[in-house]
Parts: structure tokens; sequence; C-alpha cells
């Protein structure tokens, strides 16, 4: 018997195809950040933004192919997520839980205004209560339909009183290390003796 994406999603199973298909880091310490890491899944990118597009049938369509690649994001980030990451706490205050930055980088048929919304969204309940913290994104699109794939990267840090402005530090240094596993994750793929196999699979 075979068990789809979301039952073993539910059951706490992880399938084992996802060797192929998720790659994560934990980065070390920084004084910027309290927690911080990078994730990296392979396929089809897509986004909500802009399903809308076509007949109802056609809508449909691309709902569920929108919903499997958040449900995807979302097993992705909790295997990613390491245990220095603070627990989402829906009960604290806005202003009093830790701010999120986050910095994404695909290639995808996506316009790069739109490529963020679905990934936030996946990860309300597993990085953050809600997208409210998010104080950061920065994320860029290489256009392409063939061997998709996205990387990103999140961190986590303890609000000032009065606020502060190291949101864009953070980004700025979340970048390289981003770059550096959607780089790598290439490299493999190109490789006949890569770790990743050929893994990364082809645009649908």
């Amino acid at each position: 018997m075979r068990f789809t994406a979301e039952e073993l999603a539910r059951l706490g199973v992880w399938d084992e195809e996802d060797s192929d298909q998720i790659r994560h880091t934990t980065l070390g310490e920084n004084p910027l950040w309290d927690a911080a890491f990078v994730v990296g899944i392979s396929g089809v990118v897509r986004s909500k933004s802009n399903y809308r597009r076509g007949g109802r049938r056609r809508s449909r369509q691309r709902w569920s192919q929108v919903s499997e690649f958040e449900e995807r994001t979302r097993r992705a980030f909790e295997k990613a997520r390491p245990g220095s990451w603070p627990d989402p706490d829906p009960a604290l205050p806005v202003n009093r839980r830790p701010q999120v930055v986050s910095v994404c980088y695909a290639r995808a048929i996506l316009d790069t205004s739109n490529l963020t919304k679905s990934i936030l969204d996946a990860a309300e309940g597993i990085l953050y209560a809600n997208d409210s913290v998010v104080r950061g994104e920065y994320s860029q699109v290489e256009r392409g339909g063939k061997n998709q794939l996205l990387v990103c990267g999140f961190a986590a840090y303890t609000p000032r009183p009065g606020g502060d402005g190291r949101a864009f530090q953070i980004a700025a240094e979340l970048w390289p290390h981003v770059q550096a596993m959607f780089s790598g994750w290439e490299a493999d793929a190109e490789s006949p003796e890569g770790d990743c196999g050929g893994g990364v699979r082809g645009g649908q």
C-alpha cells in the first residue's frame, strides 16, 4: 500500500523520496539572529497569487496544484526547522513574538512578486503563528520551466524595544547561504556522480 503525501504528513512519516527532493542546513550562531536555516525543495514552484486564470475547471485544477505545492513546502519546513527555532506562540502579542526574515531564490515560471505568497503561508504554524511577524522578505526568480528549484533562508530574531533595522542586514547575511545551496544542488544535478543523483526534477 502506498500513502499519499498528505497521509504521510498526517502520520508524521517521511517519504523516502524526500531524500532527493529536500535539502536543509542549520546556520551557525550570528549576532543578528537567534536561529536560522536554509532549505531547498526540488519540483515545480507554484503560487496562489496567480492561479485564477482560465475557466472554473481550470481554476480547480490550478488550486489543487497550488495546494500540493504548499503541502510539499510545509513538509520541507517541518523537516528543516532546527531545534533552536522558537516555537510559534499565538498567545504572545505580535510585538513580543520573534521576528522573521525570509530570502527565497527559485527557478520557476512565476513573476518575482508572486513567488513568496504560498511559501510564507505554508510556514504558518511551523515557523510562526502567522506572517504578521515577517519583517523582511527578499525574493528572486530565475525564469525557467525545466529543473525547477526553490531555496529559502529563514532567520528568527528577538525584537528590540523601539524597533531596529536588522531585517535588511539579516537578508544580506542569508543570501550567500541561499545562493550556495542553489548552486551546489545545480552542480550535483549536472554531475553523473553527484549526491543528488538527478533528484532535481523537471518542470510539469
